[in-house]
Parts: structure tokens; sequence; C-alpha cells
């Protein structure tokens, strides 16, 4: 049986009956264009509940466009990604103004070993196993 949000929650909430939900809706470090995106993801997943996506918001300001980009192969990804860090840095924006997001551990190793490839300063902030 797949383990979904909602019948993980059932489960837990079941067998703890006096834990309470605190919701953390409040991001205070991404700007609102990332805020929104990620709520407008959180809003079609079907195993997340239908109000957690309305109650995501910040007070930071909007930022860039944000860009939505599909590819082939995890290669192909991972050196568009470094041409945009490359570009970035070249106008100016320091690395410590960005960041690679990944879900796959697999993938960030690929990052990291393209970026220094590339000689790119890489800080790993992975969490810890």
């Amino acid at each position: 049986m797949e383990l979904t949000f909602a019948i993980f929650n059932q489960h837990f909430m079941s067998k703890w009956p006096m834990i309470r939900l605190i919701k953390l809706s409040k991001n205070f470090r991404s700007c609102s264009t990332v805020v929104k995106a990620a709520a407008a993801l959180i809003a079609v997943n079907p195993d997340t509940p239908t109000s957690t996506a309305a109650h995501c918001w910040t007070d930071n300001k909007e930022g860039v466009k944000l860009s939505i980009c599909s590819f082939a192969t995890d290669d192909r990804e991972v050196n568009w990604v470094c041409d945009e860090v490359q570009r970035c840095r070249r106008e100016g924006v320091p690395l410590r103004q960005m960041a690679i997001l990944f879900r796959l551990r697999t993938i960030g190793k690929a990052f990291q070993t393209e970026l220094k490839k590339r000689k790119v300063a890489v800080l790993n902030t992975a969490a810890a196993e």
C-alpha cells in the first residue's frame, strides 16, 4: 500500500490522539514569487490537505520571474542549471544569493561535480541522513 499523507496522518492521529497539529504557513526567507509557485504545486498534490496551499504566505517582496524547464536527461538539466549559475555570476549576482534545490541526491551529486569542474565554489547544506 502506498503511504500517502492522508493515510499517514490518519494513522498518526489515531495512534496519538492528544497530538495537536501546528501549521507553519508563513515563509520568512523566500520571495512571494517562490511562495506562490510552491502553493500552486501543493494545491494540485492529491495527498495534501486542501487547506495547506491556501495558507502559504510571506511578507517578502516579489522576486524574479520563475522559469519552468523540462529536460530529456539529467545531464542536460545539470548543464543548463550550471550555465545559468555562470550567467548570473557574469551579471554580478554573488554565489551567496544563489541556490539549487533538488529532490534526488543523485542529481545533487551531479550538480556538485559539474560546478566543481567549472571552478564554481559549492556549499552543500543537505539535510543529514
